[in-house]
């Protein structure tokens, strides 16, 4: 069984994948563990906090890295791009100890950015005079972090937003807030049986269908929620970006 981080930027499927991982019972992933928590110290998802362990336990980031993958199994945790950014030397750890990466991507740009625009609203209108240099900033960190994974020879493999999502079971019933602009309820998503093997391969577990039971707040259309949907339309069909919106 092999340890490994997922690596992602936000609105790009990383809790849907966190919960399905979590799904394994041979892996355990928690959440974000250099962000920002109060009074919770106990070795839970979401609440390690770099800076109690730093303060009290005098860890410097491989010593903080190998105290979160001290538990039996196969053991991930997300890693945002902003915390590298906040925490550069990470990434001289990662690359260092040649710790593998799932790198988790959003290669259609313009829902990666309406998502992040939308979130609870039912209609909004999208600043066209950003939207493409935006698109071009997120693929612009995908590429440079993949570059130091391959330039570093790290193991990783690469899934993408869209190879996530297999097939659903049950309705959304019971449904409960979870997470940012997340649901979490009684339907089940599966994730499709080819990305699935992909992952356990690489995590070296038995292979098993992973399955989240955390989905979308709004639907699957983002552009059911956009107001300015033509302008939008034109604004991207003129850039580098024209081919996401062909045939929509």
């Amino acid at each position: 069984m092999r340890n490994v981080i997922m690596l992602t930027a936000k609105r790009t499927g990383s809790t849907f994948l966190m919960e399905a991982l979590n799904s394994h019972s041979n892996v355990t992933c928690y959440d974000e563990m250099f962000m920002r928590t109060r009074g919770k110290k106990e070795k839970r998802r979401g609440q390690y906090l770099y800076g109690y362990m730093k303060t009290k336990k005098n860890m410097n980031y491989k010593q903080y890295i190998n105290w979160l993958f001290e538990n039996d199994g196969a053991i991930s945790f997300r890693l945002m791009y902003p915390h590298l950014t906040k925490h550069k030397k990470v990434i001289n750890v990662i690359t260092a100890d040649k710790i593998p990466v799932i790198h988790l991507t959003r290669k259609n740009y313009l829902a990666h950015y309406l998502s992040s625009q939308t979130k609870k609203t039912e209609k909004v209108n999208i600043d066209t005079g950003t939207i493409v240099k935006s698109m071009a900033s997120l693929k612009s960190r995908e590429l440079h972090h993949l570059k130091q994974l391959k330039g570093n020879q790290v193991p990783y493999i690469e899934i993408d937003y869209d190879d996530l999502f297999g097939s659903v079971e049950g309705n959304k019933d019971n449904i409960k807030n979870y997470g940012a602009f997340n649901i979490k309820s009684d339907q089940i998503t599966y994730i499709n049986k080819q990305t699935s093997k992909k992952i356990c391969d690489f995590m070296e577990v038995d292979f098993k269908v992973l399955y989240s039971n955390v989905t979308k707040r709004n639907s699957w259309n983002i552009w059911d929620h956009i107001q300015n949907d033509k302008q939008v339309r034109k604004t991207i069909g003129k850039s580098d970006f024209s081919y996401l919106i062909k045939g929509i």
